[in-house]
């Protein structure tokens, strides 16, 4: 894609010539067959003849009819085609623009009054011709005729490149060109390529004399009208004015307060603090009612008197509570009767389960780790990959320099008061395409024996004109060559990177002797895409540089086996890489996954570490040991044999071995994929549901037999038998002080403001998973990602599909789709360009890739002539062909748009078509895998985009939420349009990990309501049909959820697939810290809640401490050491606040909750 080329030349020879004479006539130089200069003239015009009017009629309709006579003969006609031929090809999707355009260069080349705003001022000679040649002239234009041209044309857009057509002619961003910009490039031959001779506009304030001189100043057509009486406006995409009927793209929801400021969290946590105290009054109150009264007394009788008054519910209760009793003995009777056949059977059953584990498929890919197989997101990305293939694999590096110094080369001529950001220093460019080259020369030995280059498996967008890898590097803008960029002249090669970023697709700089800006496989090397570490697209004060090498991708794995060697190898030549002049952070499509797999394997030292000491603290502690002297050190050993409990905790870790293979085993066996991280965490998961029923199991029971010497049973002389030091302290220190009047009021007042202050932070969890979490922090990965997040400044691309039963040749489908004059105001296009206008908002950052557009641009006729070619046979002849042999496509754009047979017979055609400096609309760089063929029919297409720059899991997620709210809109659009059942969905590489966010805190609630619900009915059974008893539990459970996601949010710990598992999970647990303090209130039998409350934690406090807390904090400890931030943040951090929040409820909590509203003695049946 190239510079919309000038024209013509002007100019007269002094400032006195008369206003109605020519300044020049004829052609007197040629530097090619595009740049060519007049020859100086001072005379009346000259007439034309009718085939040359009709090519100036062709070009501006409105000229010819004011004169008979002419400053320009056949020669300055048909360079004046060429040349604004270019030009109609960049704005012809606006009428108003193109003809304002060309209305300009006509006057400029054939005015036959041009002495009156031309002036001759600088004159070349040509030995070849032996003639004197115009060289530079000043061209005086009034600003209202000037401003109605560039107002006309500045929003007008180019698919090609998803931006506007005067970027490419402007020599700066539209958000940024002004007309001066505009006039200057168009005029200056060092920034134009394609200007013959330089032109010096000067834009004049209407009214204003500038004699003898008249500023020329001709009618214009508002983009918004059309040119003729059967021209339709530009769209709205390309003029503002034209947009009546958009409406404002609209905001995020907010929040709505519900009180004043407050948001639904602040104030639900307010709303239970009073009703909290409400109920605690109000209880208070009727205690003290109760406790004056005689209805203890009679509640006592009603105990004494029970067998005579027994109701339904008491029997129910009754022949409940003897079931459980009954078959739970009869059932541990059956085990120590036949140990062996059971233990037999159930190893054999865990065996047979286990085997499964022979067919485990070990998952690294993060798409199936992190990604639902039904998922939408997930079926899209299939469904994509299989009409148009996957995404390519992006390797890319990010290059810092050590010194971030910037620097200004103020007596530099063209480069005043211009400041440079780092990355512009020549060594550093120099040290970083040395890199460049040896990557690009890299290879590696196939298993096949060949050598892998990078040229076997990159990305060739316009291959086979052009053999060159896809390098999107600024190196480009030196054709990656060492010599061009040590060769050219001190500080030229600056202004040259200056005049790149200005015009991308600046084809010949001259001023560095006609190098090109654009990189070596044809493509633009925009500016935003190869810097980064700037703001406000200042890109000459990059502080980094960016590299990205395109690889070919393919859904068979195994075609992908080159480059993924190709990667390997590439990795291994970036880690050894050192300098001391930059630092270089990378990443391949295989690091992540390779991370992955590293971390999981990285960590299990860990793991393996937190259950040895999980070991050692069962097998020590499921002992009971007494102070007391055992006199003889033999009766001593032999007291820890008896008392220690060593091959249990063996025996216990050897059940949970047995239940991790045997769960893996059965999954395996169903095909189901299993990743190491779910492997290392399961043991926690049964250690901590069991572990705690094994203490108070084995407490109940003593042997007396020798550990590890099994078969010497001794008698141990210890008279009464003494609790240990943790039951001691429990029943002599920790519940008198707990059981305190002031210290019971104390701890419900705390737990309820706890609790309120976690209700109220609960709605500002972030949401989303941190993908450098699973990444050690000295990873290549982790660094590249902490770069990418500081320094690169371009979103990813994104993707809107359509599929679906449609015809495109149909005028209403392409209609519904285009964004030029004729497509509809809520096309695909428009909706898209709307949503770039507000792109804070709907996270497009840019209007999308438009083929249809450029098809049409393509296939329509300019001057007689059109970028459709094709042999005489009817085979595709390319558009930059000049032969006899191709001859123009025959079209017809009388309605607009072409008809259907055309539009099929040509398609395939602009798909092979490269874009070039004749035409640069064609189709195959851009579009080539953008349409979908099914049995020779078009059946689905897609239009690229680009995202913002997305920061974090709130930036992705919102745009993975805004693209489906656009697509949508463009859904509704199409089949109200074309009555068909089409759709529009969008794709980016990254919403298959995001879109689970969408339903995060609902699959949240769900998964914890379907838990608790599960617990209460449970629960009730179990404590034979208390109702408030099992209450309690869910009550304490629901404070311990919301307890544990208030410490997330002040631990930074973000929502997701994760800690939703471990938030599910810890209701689970927290029945353990719950159910048995519980259980043993109810079947206490003292008659004041206080005391029960004090036996019930004395008879279990003690079993839970040890058998959960302890034995949990002896394994969470160990992971705080781990290298996996991912483990120290969801296992670590997140099991440690389980545990806290379980033990201070369980423990603290509950039993003075239960003193105080816990049920009394009459409704408790022993």
């Amino acid at each position: 894609m190239i510079i919309c080329a000038i024209g013509s030349i002007a100019g007269v020879f002094s400032s006195d010539v008369p206003v109605d004479r020519c300044v020049w006539y004829g052609e007197c130089n040629a530097e090619s067959d595009t740049l060519k200069q007049n020859c100086p003239y001072d005379g009346h015009a000259k007439s034309l003849d009718d085939e040359d009017k009709n090519v100036l009629q062709d070009i501006c309709p409105d000229f010819v009819s004011r004169s008979d006579g002419f400053c320009c003969d056949r020669n300055q006609v048909r360079t004046l085609r060429s040349s604004t031929r270019l030009a109609a090809s960049l704005f012809g999707r606006c009428p108003a623009c193109s003809r304002n355009f060309a209305l300009v260069w006509c006057e400029l080349a054939c005015s036959p009054v041009q002495s009156s705003f031309l002036n001759i001022t600088g004159f070349g000679y040509s030995a070849e011709t032996n003639k004197t040649y115009v060289t530079n002239i000043h061209f005086y234009v009034s600003r209202t005729f000037a401003e109605g041209i560039f107002n006309s044309c500045k929003e007008v857009q180019f698919p090609g490149i998803s931006g506007k057509a005067i970027d490419l002619t402007c020599g700066t961003s539209a958000g940024k060109c002004e007309l001066s910009q505009w006039l200057s490039f168009m005029g200056s031959r060092s920034k134009n390529a394609f200007a013959p001779f330089d032109i010096d506009f000067h834009v004049i304030p209407t009214n204003s004399d500038v004699s003898p001189f008249m500023p020329l100043n001709r009618s214009v057509v508002p983009c918004n009208r059309g040119v003729g009486e059967n021209s339709l406006p530009c769209s709205c995409s390309d003029c503002e004015e034209s947009c009546t009927s958009m409406v404002e793209y609209p905001t995020h929801k907010e929040v709505r307060g519900i009180v004043g400021r407050w948001n639904c969290f602040p104030f639900a946590s307010v709303v239970l603090l009073l009703m909290a105290c409400s109920v605690f009054v109000a209880v208070g109150v009727r205690y003290l009612i109760v406790r004056n009264s005689a209805e203890l007394a009679v509640c006592e009788s009603a105990v004494v008197k029970f067998e005579e008054r027994v109701s339904l519910l008491a029997q129910c209760r009754l022949w409940i509570r003897r079931s459980v009793e009954t078959t739970s003995y009869r059932w541990g009777a059956f085990c120590s009767r036949h140990a062996i056949v059971v233990a037999t059977c159930s190893f054999f059953v865990a065996v047979v389960c286990s085997c499964g584990i022979v067919f485990v498929r070990i998952s690294a890919d993060p798409v199936e780790i992190w990604s639902n197989p039904s998922s939408q997101t997930r079926k899209e990305k299939d469904d994509f990959e299989a009409r148009f293939g996957p995404f390519y694999r992006t390797e890319q590096l990010i290059i810092v320099p050590n010194d971030q110094t910037t620097f200004n080369l103020s007596d530099v001529a063209g480069l005043e008061d211009v400041v440079f950001g780092p990355v512009f220093r020549r060594e550093f460019l120099l040290e970083v395409l040395q890199l460049q080259n040896e990557i690009e020369n890299l290879t590696v030995d196939a298993d096949t024996g060949r050598c892998v280059f990078l040229s076997d498996i990159c990305f060739k967008p316009t291959y086979p004109d052009n053999r060159n890898c896809t390098i999107l590097s600024a190196l480009g803008y030196f054709q990656g060559s060492a010599l061009l960029l040590e060769d050219t002249d001190e500080f030229l090669w600056l202004r040259h990177i200056k005049a790149c970023i200005a015009s991308p697709a600046l084809a010949s700089d001259i001023e560095t002797n006609g190098l090109s800006c654009l990189a070596p496989f044809g493509g633009l090397l925009m500016p935003y895409v190869v810097f980064g570490g700037y703001k406000d697209e200042e890109y000459l004060l990059a502080s980094a540089l960016v590299i990205t090498i395109i690889v070919n991708n393919h859904i068979n794995p195994l075609l992908n086996g080159d480059a993924k060697l190709w990667e390997c190898r590439l990795v291994q030549m970036l880690s050894m890489f050192r300098s001391a002049n930059l630092t270089v952070a990378f990443n391949t499509e295989s690091s992540i996954e390779t991370e992955i797999d590293s971390q999981s394997h990285s960590s299990l030292p860990t793991v393996l570490l937190s259950y040895s000491v999980m070991f050692v603290y069962v097998a020590v502690f499921l002992g009971s040991y007494s102070t007391q002297p055992r006199g003889s050190i033999c009766c001593s050993l032999f007291h820890l044999l008896v008392r220690s409990k060593i091959l249990l905790g063996l025996a216990g870790v050897i059940i949970i071995f047995i239940s991790i293979t045997s769960s893996v085993g059965i999954f395996a066996l169903f095909g189901l994929p299993a990743t190491l991280i779910a492997i290392e965490v399961m043991p926690f998961l049964v250690l901590a549901v069991g572990v705690d029923n094994v203490f108070m199991l084995v407490r109940t029971y003593q042997a007396g037999r020798l550990e590890i010497f099994c078969c010497v049973k001794v008698e141990l002389n210890e008279g009464a038998p003494t609790a240990d030091w943790l039951s001691r302290f429990f029943r002599g220190y920790y519940i008198p002080k707990l059981f305190m009047t002031p210290v019971r009021i104390s701890v419900l007042v705390v737990f309820l403001l706890w609790t309120c202050c976690s209700i109220s932070v609960i709605g500002k969890l972030s949401i989303g998973l941190d993908q450098t979490l699973s990444m050690s922090k000295d990873a290549a990965a982790y660094q590249y990602f902490t770069a990418l997040r500081k320094f690169l400044t371009v979103g990813p691309p994104v993707y809107f599909v359509l599929r679906g039963d449609i015809d495109y040749s149909d005028v209403n489908v392409q209609n519904s789709l285009c964004g030029s004059v004729g497509c509809y105001a809520d096309s695909l296009s428009a909706q898209l360009y709307q949503a770039s206008l507000y792109a804070n908002r709907s996270y497009v950052a840019a209007a999308a890739f438009n083929w249809i557009d450029d098809y049409f641009d393509w296939m329509r006729s300019f001057q007689g002539s059109s970028c459709c070619k094709t042999y005489s046979n009817g085979t595709f002849c390319p558009s930059h062909l000049t032969s006899d042999d191709c001859q123009s496509c025959e079209t017809n754009f009388t309605t607009g748009r072409m008809k259907p047979n055309i539009f099929n017979m040509y398609l395939r055609n602009f798909l092979l078509d490269n874009p070039n400096s004749y035409c640069t609309k064609g189709g195959h760089a851009a579009y080539a895998s953008a349409l979908y063929f099914e049995k020779e029919r078009l059946s689905s297409s897609y239009f690229m985009t680009y995202h913002t720059v997305l920061r974090d899991s709130s930036d992705y997620l919102n745009a993975l939420v805004n693209a489906r709210a656009i697509a949508d809109n463009i859904t509704r659009s199409v089949q109200s349009h074309t009555g068909s059942r089409a759709s529009v969905y969008p794709y980016s590489i990254f919403y298959v990990f995001y879109e689970q966010y969408i339903t995060v805190v609902y699959e949240l609630l769900k998964q914890v309501s379907l838990s608790m619900a599960a617990i209460f009915v449970v629960a009730t059974l179990l404590l034979e049909l208390h109702v408030w008893m099992s209450s309690v539990i869910i009550m304490t459970l629901s404070m311990i959820t919301l307890n544990l996601m208030g410490l997330m949010y002040w631990w930074n710990i973000s929502l997701n697939a994760i800690s939703v598992v471990n938030l599910v999970m810890a209701v689970g647990i927290s029945v353990e810290f719950c159910a048995h303090i519980v259980k043993a209130f109810l079947i206490n039998d003292a008659a004041d809640q206080i005391e029960r409350s004090k036996s019930a934690l004395e008879s279990v406090g003690s079993s839970i401490f040890s058998g959960i807390v302890l034995t949990k904090f002896c394994g969470i400890s160990v992971l705080a050491f781990s290298n996996s931030e991912l483990f120290q943040t969801f296992y670590f951090r997140m099991y440690l606040g389980i545990v806290l929040c379980g033990m201070v409820h369980g423990l603290v909590f509950l039993p003075v909750f239960l003193s105080f509203f816990g049920n009394m003695l009459c409704d408790i049946i022993r």
